[in-house]
């Protein structure tokens, strides 16, 4: 739970919360825990540079977290929902 007690404070957040896409991302990562960036950009219908630009505002405000995967061939950053509650 991350609670915000000022605007100044939740800014970030606010503003990484206003874009559609993100809301997207931060949707599918919940319903999909294994998802990978590629993926992620299929599915919205955007470039990987875009989907980059998108992961790097939420990681950021701790919104999500990269998290390596190594259970497959190599290693894979994988990205997780950080927050479960957020307090206003």
């Amino acid at each position: 739970m991350q609670q915000i007690k000022t605007l100044e404070e939740g800014l970030d957040i606010f503003k990484a919360l206003s874009s559609e896409v993100r809301i997207q991302i931060i949707k599918l990562l919940i319903e999909n825990p294994t998802i990978n960036l590629n993926e992620l950009a299929t599915r919205l219908n955007i470039t990987n540079g875009a989907i980059t630009n998108h992961i790097k505002k939420l990681e950021s405000c701790g919104i999500i977290t990269a998290v390596t995967d190594t259970s497959g061939h190599g290693n894979q950053k994988r990205y997780a929902v950080t927050l479960d509650k957020l307090v206003v």
